[in-house]
């Protein structure tokens, strides 16, 4: 047999432990996704914000400081060199790695975890100009965007801050199917619109059904889907 190698032959107790430590892990990582994100901090400056297209983000300043309170020791590495789409976007590609001193129990050094983000970003020119270098404003800028985007993709990926605000918090114990969701009356409008999807409705159809649009401005999507299954089975949709 090699010397660099050993034949590890687990016991119960050894499996006990791993059991228990990957059940810490878990429970450490959903504890952050449980986290709710201020909209604003103690000076009043936004910590959640809104683009124009009217997608909500966290201020990669609030994650830093939510990495170095959860996972002190992080880094972000580049994973490739910029790349440039044409005249109009810049690219940038990290790697962020975090310590789980967790990991040595397994035997994992260094204790180190890694996710790969990846965003672009549009670069600005002059208002009106031709897109040419010299007419950019600030490519810098346009850089440190990129980077600060693939950054934070990369840290909610991998350490779940920000669930909340980034719609990747999975609530309760067990999942759902889109039918429960909208007969316990916690349905959203997305919820209802892909339900209504898999039963061939279109929104132009049920917004004629008299009472719909009322039950859809109040929210009640429970209310809404009830009508649209009666109207189904009269043969009125």
């Amino acid at each position: 047999m090699d010397n660099k190698t050993a034949l590890i032959i687990p016991d119960k107790d050894y499996l006990a432990r791993v059991a228990e430590l990957k059940e810490d892990i878990r429970v450490f990582y959903d504890r952050i996704s449980k986290e709710q994100t201020p909209k604003m901090d103690d000076m009043g400056r936004k910590i959640v914000d809104r683009r124009p297209d009217g997608w909500e983000y966290i201020v990669s300043q609030y994650m830093e400081k939510k990495l170095d309170e959860h996972l002190p020791g992080w880094s972000w590495e580049m994973a490739a060199p910029l790349h440039f789409l044409g005249s109009e976007w810049v690219v940038a590609q990290g790697h962020l790695v975090i310590i789980d001193e967790k990991l040595l129990a397994f035997g994992i050094i260094p204790p180190v975890r890694k996710y790969y983000g990846v965003n672009a970003h549009r670069i600005n020119y002059k208002s009106g100009s031709e897109h040419v270098p010299a007419n950019i404003i600030d490519i810098g800028n346009d850089v440190i965007a990129a980077n600060t985007e693939a950054m934070k993709v990369a840290i909610n990926r991998l350490t779940h801050i920000g669930d909340d605000i980034y719609g990747r918090r999975i609530y309760g114990e067990g999942f759902v199917s889109i039918d429960e969701m909208l007969d316990k009356g916690a349905g959203t409008s997305q919820a209802l619109s892909d339900w209504m999807k898999t039963k061939g409705i279109t929104w132009g159809k049920a917004l004629k059904l008299e009472g719909f649009k009322a039950a859809i401005d109040a929210k009640q999507y429970d209310k809404a889907k009830q009508l649209l299954e009666q109207a189904k089975q009269s043969g009125t949709l």
